[in-house]
């Protein structure tokens, strides 16, 4: 089997995010198991972010593609993922096509005019970004990271998703924390961003360390690290490829999302460290944090939040009872990687499967005709 996951998004090292880094340790277990596996992304910005891949061709006179192994498996990036696909099957000869972020309905075009089976792996919860009505017919099958994200795609689009939770695969993220710090991912407003500095203005005790994660346009990075500067307490931070540096000094992992988060990886992350959450509600952070960390109302006035963390912070058997829990959160069997790859390798050979008895079925119509 080999299968080629393709995300309009960039890839590590250049981008970080949890669509990427889920895409990465279930790429890295794939292939221990024998599945030859391969990633499609957009490059990195530059100097020609602005232009589509034809204009591209025309100015370099060549395929925008760009092949690496930095990641321990062929990462094809272009600066057109949706153009470039045939060139990227004319490379590495897919047995079927995930789609695990970013504008899955362009995304899916090049490989469902092929005939080839499509996983659509949905780890965002925002129709609008799926760049059009999401793909149907028998060669199209879906995958969800959580419960929360299932049900809404089955109301709102009318498809039935295979719950796979992120493969989270521990020995990248596991740290003997120094439990001194609360930590914050990815500040920005979707993430919680303005609560997280309100919350190091009420505790001046507290260090927080602030981390980045998505790639920030520099007036954007510019207004916040103001506001950061502002904080004495507040730390910030750029993000590291290893992750276990991330949550080295962490005591607390604070997520105050104020959208829907699909499911959360940094909590899985930081459970398999021991290290308890205060979230929102939204989403799919219930099920992430589940018994290991303190769920709030995203939209609880200031006070709510500054009395969970007291809580946390201040209140060390309260602490111990959560460190506890985050610990055996994180080994549940429904999040082991083992069992994952395994309904995961098992959903995509099924569907396979079905494809070629369709392929049959046809081919015997026509002969008959």
């Amino acid at each position: 089997m080999k299968l080629l996951f393709v995300t309009d998004h960039t890839y590590p090292p250049h981008r970080v995010g949890g669509a990427e880094s889920s895409t990465h340790d279930l790429a890295l277990t794939l292939k221990e198991h024998g599945i030859d596996v391969a990633v499609l992304a957009a490059m990195p910005a530059g100097r020609f972010r602005d232009r589509p891949g034809r204009v591209l061709r025309r100015v370099l006179g060549r395929l925008t593609v760009r092949e690496d192994r930095c990641m321990g498996y062929p990462v094809f990036r272009s600066h057109d993922p949706v153009g470039d696909g045939d060139a990227v099957l004319s490379r590495f000869e897919a047995s079927a096509v995930v789609v695990t972020a970013g504008r899955y309905a362009p995304l899916s075009v090049p490989y469902l005019r092929r005939g080839l089976p499509m996983i659509l792996y949905l780890r965002d919860v925002e129709l609008a970004g799926m760049g059009g009505a999401l793909p149907r017919g028998a060669h199209v099958t879906y995958v969800s990271n959580s419960r929360f994200n299932a049900s809404r795609f089955a109301a709102v689009a009318g498809v039935e998703p295979e719950v796979i939770p992120p493969l989270v695969r521990p020995e990248l993220v596991q740290t003997d924390t120094a439990r001194g710090r609360i930590l914050f991912i990815n500040p920005v407003p979707q993430k919680g961003v303005d609560l997280a500095f309100r919350l190091a203005e009420e505790r001046p005790d507290i260090p927080f360390d602030f981390v980045e994660c998505w790639p920030l346009d520099a007036r954007a990075r510019e207004r916040l690290l103001a506001r950061a500067r502002t904080i004495p307490n507040v730390a910030w931070k750029p993000m590291v490829s290893d992750r276990r540096r991330i949550y080295a000094n962490a005591r607390i992992l604070l997520a105050p999302s104020m959208w829907e988060e699909s499911w959360g990886r940094v909590v899985t992350e930081a459970h398999c460290s021991g290290i308890p959450v205060l979230a929102s509600d939204r989403g799919g952070l219930p099920e992430s944090v589940g018994p290991g960390g303190i769920l709030v109302r995203h939209d609880a006035p200031l006070a709510h939040w500054r009395e969970a963390l007291s809580r946390m912070w201040d209140d060390q058997s309260a602490y111990a009872a959560l460190v506890a829990a985050a610990e055996r959160h994180s080994m549940r069997a429904a999040i082991q990687p083992a069992m994952l790859v395994d309904k995961f390798v098992a959903v995509v050979t099924a569907h396979i499967a079905r494809c070629q008895r369709q392929r049959l079925a046809v081919g015997d119509q026509v002969l008959a005709g």
